[in-house]
């Protein structure tokens, strides 16, 4: 689909807006249809509300800037999972309300809908589907946001990761402490994006973009090395773990250390703060430093460091 991204919205929003229509009956013809549970039956109505279609409208034209500027994806039928959870667990980084967060997902389940429908009226193949993505954003969010805490950085990193009673999970943990990377980020990898010298090559992250970034510690280089190498599923030829049983791993040990629990975004923060620690200590400049962490979170902008500062 061409245009921007406010014409390439409103486009899919045409096929879903019924205004002045009676949402009675088109709950009646859903049920008779086979839909049963709340959820089924909002998938299946159209939208009734101009309130709503301004808001869903918003948030896809949000969503599809966010694959544009970061993965590149000018079209909107070209929007995946990938980008969708990626766009999730962006926003559960900036911190938004838990209601927001809620409306977003909406939002973008109805886009599903409407992309599968928009597809279908004109001779494509319909295969929209980001359900798990956003039920797996949304436990995260449950979990972190509307949280009254000055910092989401874990109090004592390295404790919560001996707690993990997991040894997948500790691993990934180590991992994600030691180079601040998201869990997206340590999912589906390859032996190959490990260079040697701490280094690992991150594919595809947040917006798309490549970065090499170097381990802190060895020790967590080394385990994570060998647990992809010795573990590579054969449907992907990649390593992957599923992420919220590493999250739930996450939640008990942070009981067990006596921490709160503010999510696998935690140890970003934690690395974030004591990486910008580091490059100040080797001599750089408060500017310079946020830049660089920046850089190496997979961000572009110096000032988003700010955010992990808190």
């Amino acid at each position: 689909m061409r245009g921007s991204p406010i014409y390439q919205a409103t486009q899919v929003l045409e096929n879903m807006t019924v205004f002045g229509q009676s949402k009675h009956k088109t709950k009646q013809k859903a049920r008779s249809a086979g839909a049963k549970t709340s959820h089924e039956l909002g998938l299946n109505l159209g939208i009734h509300s101009f309130g709503t279609a301004n808001l869903y409208r918003s948030v896809w034209i949000e969503t599809q800037r966010y694959g544009k500027d970061n993965f590149s994806v000018k079209d909107i039928i070209k929007l995946s999972p990938n980008i969708v959870s990626s766009f999730l667990e962006a926003k559960i980084s900036d911190g938004l309300q838990y209601g927001s967060f809620n409306a977003y997902c909406s939002a973008l389940e109805k886009l599903a809908v409407g992309l599968n429908k928009w597809k279908k009226d004109h001779g494509g193949e319909a295969n929209y589907d980001w359900a798990a993505e956003i039920q797996a954003a949304k436990i995260e969010a449950r979990d972190v946001l509307d949280r009254s805490v000055a910092t989401r950085a874990y109090q004592d990193p390295v404790g919560l990761i001996k707690a993990i009673s997991n040894p997948v999970c500790q691993i990934i943990a180590a991992a994600q402490y030691s180079i601040g990377a998201r869990i997206s980020e340590l999912d589906h990898v390859n032996p190959e994006q490990f260079l040697g010298n701490r280094q690992f090559h991150i594919i595809n992250g947040k917006g798309g973009k490549d970065r090499i970034i170097k381990f802190r510690h060895l020790d967590a280089y080394e385990n994570f090395r060998e647990l992809v190498i010795n573990n590579i599923n054969p449907y992907y030829s990649k390593f992957t773990f599923l992420r919220n049983q590493y999250r739930l791993q996450l939640k008990a040990a942070a009981g067990n250390s006596g921490q709160q629990y503010t999510g696998s975004h935690g140890l970003r923060w934690n690395y974030a703060q004591e990486r910008f620690q580091e490059v100040q200590q080797n001599g750089s400049g408060r500017e310079q430093a946020l830049v660089q962490v920046s850089s190496e979170l997979g961000h572009n902008r110096g000032d988003i460091t700010e955010r992990y500062l808190r």
